[in-house]
C-alpha cells in the first residue's frame, strides 16, 4: 500500500514537473504575504520613509528635490531635501504612482517586488540550465528557490516596506533581470554561430 502511494507522487512530480516550481513560488507568495500582513498590519498603508513615491512625485512635478512628511535620513543641501538611494525603482513604480499617488504604499510595492525576485532566481536558473546544459531535479529546484526565498536577506528585506529594504529589494531585481536577460542573448548568440557554422 505505502509503495502504491509513492508510486502516484512520484508519477505526479513526473508528469507535473513543470508546474511544481510554479506551486511552490505560489506557496511562496502566501508565506510572504501572511508574515507582511502580520508584521505591519496593512500592507496597503505607507510607511513614513515611502520616498520613492515622493521622488517620482518630484519627477513629475520637474523637480529633484523631494517634500515629504518625514525627512529622517534624507540629505539637506541649499534648504531642499534630497534621496541619497538611486532612482531606478522608479521605472518599475509607476503604475503604484498612476493608481494611488503618494498614498501607494511601499509595503505592497516592495513585497511584490521581492516576490518577482524568488520567480527571476527561477527564471534565471532556468536559463543557466539552458546554457550550461545542466540537469537539475525537481527537487534541487525546489531547494534552490526555497533557499533564496526563506534564507536570503530577501525574506526579511519584503516584510515591511522602507526606503532601506526597498531599495536593495530592487537592486536585486535588476540583477536578476541583468542575469535572465544575458543569458538568453548568450543562447541566442550559441544557436546563431551554430546555424552560421552549419552553413
Amino acid at each position: 500500500m505505502i509503495n502504491s502511494g509513492v508510486a502516484s507522487t512520484a508519477y505526479f512530480f513526473k508528469r507535473y514537473r513543470d508546474a511544481v516550481p510554479w506551486l511552490v513560488l505560489l506557496t511562496v507568495g502566501v508565506v510572504y504575504f501572511y508574515f507582511s500582513l502580520r508584521i505591519t498590519g496593512n500592507i496597503f498603508t505607507p510607511t513614513h520613509t515611502n520616498y520613492y513615491m515622493y521622488l517620482l512625485d518630484a519627477f513629475v512635478h520637474g523637480r529633484v528635490n523631494v517634500t515629504p512628511p518625514s525627512t529622517y535620513d534624507l540629505s539637506l543641501y541649499h534648504g531642499r531635501w534630497y534621496l541619497y538611494w538611486g532612482p531606478a525603482p522608479l521605472l518599475l513604480l509607476w503604475p503604484f504612482y498612476l493608481l494611488w499617488g503618494l498614498n501607494a504604499s511601499d509595503v505592497l510595492y516592495t513585497l511584490l517586488a521581492s516576490l518577482a525576485n524568488v520567480v527571476l532566481i527561477y527564471l534565471c536558473i532556468c536559463e543557466m540550465k539552458r546554457y550550461f546544459s545542466l540537469s537539475l531535479s525537481l527537487m534541487a529546484e525546489a531547494f534552490l528557490i526555497l533557499s533564496f526565498a526563506f534564507a536570503s536577506p530577501n525574506f526579511f528585506l519584503s516584510l515591511t516596506g522602507k526606503i532601506w529594504f526597498t531599495s536593495q529589494i530592487f537592486a536585486t531585481t535588476f540583477l536578476f533581470l541583468f542575469y535572465f536577460f544575458f543569458f538568453k542573448y548568450l543562447l541566442t548568440v550559441r544557436v546563431n554561430l551554430d546555424a552560421n557554422q552549419r552553413f
